[in-house]
């Protein structure tokens, strides 16, 4: 309501806010080494809430953006969002106990081929909806930047109050902020005529660019800090013998009584 003056743009963003989580989050859960069972977990089951939340919110809080439209809640992309999350897992789990060398095969070349699916998916999405990228206002902009943040700081904060491990931490925190935006983008086309349709869409397209730009960034200041750390470590490991000698020929010298000499620590060394 302070950021957006259309109704349109009003009405895409709070049906985005009432969507369930997405498999996106899933995908960055597992770059970031957070606990994915638990991610897939919150969005198995924020989906089958959405079956009777998203009713609740649109006809009571959005009840004054609808008010010249009909709601339709796309049950069918609901119930396909969770045969498109249980069916890959029901496969994995016939994999892991059928086929312990394929297992650990999958194990080595899951991140890479997440992370490739997540990189065919953004530029998919830009080409797609290029259009929309003339419609970004600063207004817009800030609304999807704001849902982003509000998401990673408020699902971070409420697992850090609850005492939950760095892992769970990151899930829900990226759960939190990545929402399912095909199922408000099919609602908004099946709800609204067009034009209002497409300009409905774009707080939600907004969101699903920005949601994404700072998992980037973090991801590769991430990476980055990982290699610096892995070189000081292993530096590390090279000058650490050279020490240690030196520290043992020192406590030989203390432990010597009758080698009282100053110079004794370098002869024992």
């Amino acid at each position: 309501m302070l950021l957006l003056d259309d109704d349109s743009l009003r009405l895409g963003l709070f049906t985005l806010g009432c969507s369930p989580g997405g498999s996106m989050s899933n995908f960055w859960t597992l770059l970031f080494n957070g606990d994915v069972n638990l991610s897939i977990t919150m969005t198995f089951i924020s989906t089958i809430a959405a079956l009777a939340m998203m009713p609740l919110w649109i006809f009571t809080l959005g009840a004054s953006l609808f008010r010249d439209h009909e709601a339709t809640i796309p049950y069918i992309n609901l119930a396909g969002s969770l045969v498109l999350l249980t069916f890959p897992l029901g496969i994995g789990i016939l994999i892991r106990q059928y086929s312990p060398r394929l297992s650990k095969v999958s194990r080595k070349i899951i991140k890479p081929f997440t992370l490739i699916c997540v990189i065919v998916s953004v530029c998919f999405g830009l080409y797609v909806n290029q259009f929309v990228f003339k419609l970004f206002t600063w207004q817009v902009v800030l609304a999807g930047i704001s849902i982003a943040w509000g998401g990673y700081c408020f699902g971070a904060l409420m697992a850090w109050s609850f005492r939950l491990e760095r892992a769970q931490i990151m899930a829900v925190s990226i759960e939190t902020a990545f929402q399912n935006p095909a199922v408000a983008f099919v609602m908004l086309v099946l709800s609204l005529p067009q034009p209002g349709a497409d300009l409905s869409s774009v707080p939600v397209i907004a969101q699903l660019m920005l949601t994404g730009l700072p998992m980037w960034a973090l991801l590769i200041l991430s990476k980055i800090y990982h290699k610096v750390k892995v070189c000081c470590e292993e530096q590390k490991q090279i000058e650490t013998p050279e020490i240690d000698t030196v520290q043992k020929a020192y406590l030989a010298v203390q432990t010597d009584p009758s080698d009282d000499s100053e110079n004794a620590i370098f002869g024992k060394f």
